[in-house]
């Protein structure tokens, strides 16, 4: 080759490095410049009403859409007016909320507009006055003030309430109710005071009866007062009846005993009316009140007050709930209502809307002609099912663990509702749950494993000891008719379910969250943090550890999930803070590709076609895309989800108070982009009617828009075009 031949290829091989490389820094530059956000202006739905077409500015293709069911979570509530400190009590008066707020004293608000009720006043109490309640004789509330007695206030000037007097009372004043000039006052330790109003500057303490028992509410008929309660640390309410005749010698009469503390009563015309923590009890005052007992009219929920108006009944639930009945003799359930999420403590009404002390949310008010939901509550729970696995699902059965009961429920014909069909009551408390087919396996704390037969789930024998444990356990798993127990302090043991007697024996010397078997492959989540992975080869030998990786930095020390989750070559790994996936393509060698980090404290996480359903600790679901394990998303936030399950393209909700809601899961929508300005996403056809929310996602942000999608079988899709863009636009901030 000639000289000027090689400087030809030289050039050649220099100009070409330096367009690679320059290209390279192009690239390299462009990558950390800051990019333009996407930007949505308008949401439409097209012609064919089966598309949604978004329209905006750098619509990439990190843009999502998640399509979600309503929850029915507010759409009652038409009002909020948030306070600090809790609220407590209402009472409305010539017009005016009175709310008796924990820490804030006396609040009026003017409800002359239902819809935008504000305050006009407030009362403050000295020291530290806790207020608990109030009840008024005329424009005079006397408040119960816990530790402090009771105060009378003059609220003849609702812009300018005063105090009038106060009166201290042994024990905590909880409930007031007023007959003519009377204060009948329940005073938890201390039983029953009466209290003489005659004179509002000077109020003077008729007597004390000492009775039995914590009591928290007082109501009367006639001649008799009725105080309600429970014994302390005891699932045990009590109510008694007080003859009243003479205030200044009251007689105990009789005490009748309920299952459930009992947390307020009423009378309504005839009957006497209890709401416990767990039904709503009746006792006939036209019965001789010695030869009777209470009998339950209504189960399932855990009553914080009762409320009647207009012949109906409003049964109110500390959570999230209302439920309206006739007051026939059957007591019919007529609706439901949301008022504000986890706190309901009290009501009035007036016209149409229910005013409602609404706890730490302040004053919520609901309209009463809303629809409401027409579901009965079907499964009554006790707890808040902190255990990773409350659920477990077999065809149309669902089972439910509850403190130191296991519930089964059975779905009715229409698959939207379960109805308890057998209880097994449990000898301790259950620190680990695992269903495989038609067996349950539980760890009992301080008795052992416990495996439930399903199939014969409907013969008392059916649960039954497996052997002795005296061990804290965190998971159980299950391998080739091996279980596999993690305990909290200890290593992990193994169990062989094909010999009896059964016998725990050392499986691998090392404490673990939980593990995943995956062929001759062990995966095991560390306790407090990383993985470890083992082989093993056959039955007989002991696993061997070949690779583990330790990243404190991703894995929180206070992490308590138990989910390992494998797809193809890709290990989801959930903790507390959010979601992590690892390369298992070299078991030896395993390797963070992405994580994910979320706003919520993360409980469980649970993995279905390429998304992972995260439940919050403290309620609340996110749904991320872990279709692209190198780039974990977000796509949306449900913060009304309450405790959930998904099979089979469905999801269950347990709620506070035990009510099951079935829905179709959230769908993550199809899309085709049309170009950088344009996307469309694919509507499905959804398995029920109803509304339905929209969620829009970028890399960093996600926006919602809410109840504007709706769908019918006759109509299909439609969209509120204006309702869509002005939520849209009411949220944007820079970004989507």
């Amino acid at each position: 080759m000639t000289a000027r031949g090689r400087k030809r290829v030289f050039f050649s091989l220099f100009f070409g490095l330096y367009c690679t490389v320059f290209a390279s820094l192009l690239v390299w530059i462009n990558a950390l410049s800051p990019q333009p956000l996407p930007q949505i202006n308008t949401v439409k739905l097209l012609s064919d009403n089966k598309t949604l077409q978004i329209k905006g500015n750098h619509l990439d293709q990190y843009v999502d859409a998640v399509l979600a069911p309503s929850i029915n979570e507010e759409a009652s509530i038409v009002a909020k007016k948030f306070t600090w400190g809790e609220a407590f009590d209402i009472k409305i008066v010539n017009g005016i909320a009175w709310v008796a707020n924990h820490t804030k004293g006396l609040i009026g608000y003017n409800i002359d507009d239902p819809e935008h009720p504000y305050a006009i006043s407030s009362l403050d109490f000295p020291g530290k006055t806790r207020v608990w309640s109030l009840a008024l004789s005329g424009n005079v509330a006397v408040i119960s003030a816990s530790l402090h007695g009771i105060y009378l206030a003059d609220l003849s000037d609702p812009s300018h309430p005063e105090i009038v007097s106060h009166l201290p009372l042994t024990g905590v004043t909880q409930c007031i109710a007023i007959k003519d000039q009377l204060a009948l006052i329940a005073s938890g330790t201390k039983g029953l005071h009466i209290v003489d109003l005659q004179d509002k500057k000077n109020p003077k303490i008729l007597s004390n009866l000492d009775l039995d028992g914590y009591l928290h509410s007082v109501t009367w008929k006639g001649h008799l007062a009725f105080i309600s309660g429970g014994i302390p640390k005891e699932e045990q309410g009590l109510t008694y009846v007080i003859d009243i005749t003479n205030p200044e010698q009251p007689k105990k009469l009789k005490a009748f005993s309920h299952k459930g503390k009992v947390w307020h009563n009423r009378v309504v015309g005839h009957r006497l009316l209890c709401g416990t923590t767990d039904n709503v009890d009746v006792i006939d005052l036209t019965q001789p009140l010695q030869t009777q007992e209470p009998y339950s009219v209504i189960s399932g929920i855990s009553v914080t007050r009762l409320f009647d108006y207009q012949d109906r009944l409003y049964v109110i639930s500390r959570y999230q709930r209302i439920y309206q009945y006739d007051l026939s003799d059957n007591f019919s359930h007529i609706k439901t209502y949301n008022a504000a999420r986890r706190a309901c403590r009290a009501m009035d009404i007036q016209g149409h809307y229910g005013f409602i002390a609404s706890g730490a949310y302040g004053l919520s008010v609901i309209d009463l002609n809303s629809s409401g939901e027409y579901s009965n509550p079907s499964l009554s729970v006790k707890n808040l099912f902190q255990r990773k696995s409350p659920f477990y699902i077999k065809d149309d059965m669902i089972v439910i663990i509850d403190e130191d009961e296991l519930k089964i429920g059975h779905s009715t014909t229409s698959n939207s509702t379960h109805l308890i069909e057998k209880t097994f009551a449990l000898p301790g408390k259950v620190t680990a749950m695992l269903g495989k087919g038609n067996r349950i396996y539980l760890c009992i704390k301080n008795f052992g494993i416990y495996a439930l037969d399903l199939e014969h789930h409907h013969d008392d024998e059916a649960l039954k000891g497996l052997f002795p444990l005296d061990a804290s356990v965190r998971s159980l798993a299950i391998h080739e008719g091996t279980l596999y127990i993690c305990q909290i302090d200890g290593p992990i043991l193994q169990v062989s379910l094909e010999h009896k007697p059964y016998k725990p024996e050392l499986f691998i010397d090392e404490i673990a969250r939980c593990l995943l078997f995956d062929n001759k492959v062990i995966y095991l989540a560390k306790d407090p943090n990383g993985l470890s992975v083992y082989r093993k080869a056959d039955k007989t030998s002991a696993p061997t550890r070949i690779g583990a990786i330790d990243y404190p930095e991703r894995l929180t020390q206070s992490n308590h999930t138990t989910d390992l989750f494998k797809i193809d070559n890709t290990l989801f790994f959930g903790s507390s803070k959010g979601l992590i996936s690892i390369d298992v393509s070299l078991p030896e060698a395993p390797r963070i590709l992405d994580s994910i980090e979320l706003s919520e404290h993360c409980r469980t996480v649970q993995v279905v076609d390429n998304l992972a359903y995260v439940s919050h600790t403290l309620g609340g679901m996110s749904l991320v895309d872990i279709k692209d394990p190198h780039f974990l998303k977000e796509l949306c936030s449900l913060p009304e989800i309450e405790k959930f399950f998904v099979e089979k393209k469905r999801i269950y909700t347990l709620d506070l108070i035990g009510n099951l809601h079935i829905s179709q899961v959230p769908r993550h929508l199809d899309k085709d982009r049309i170009k950088d300005c344009m996307l469309n996403f694919h509507l499905p056809r959804p398995d029920a009617e109803g509304d339905f929310d929209l969620f829009l996602s970028d890399v960093n942000t996600t926006k919602s828009i809410k109840r504007t999608l709706s769908y019918t079988r006759k109509s299909g899709w439609t969209l509120n075009t204006s309702s869509a863009n002005k939520q849209l636009h009411s949220e944007q901030s820079g970004g989507i």
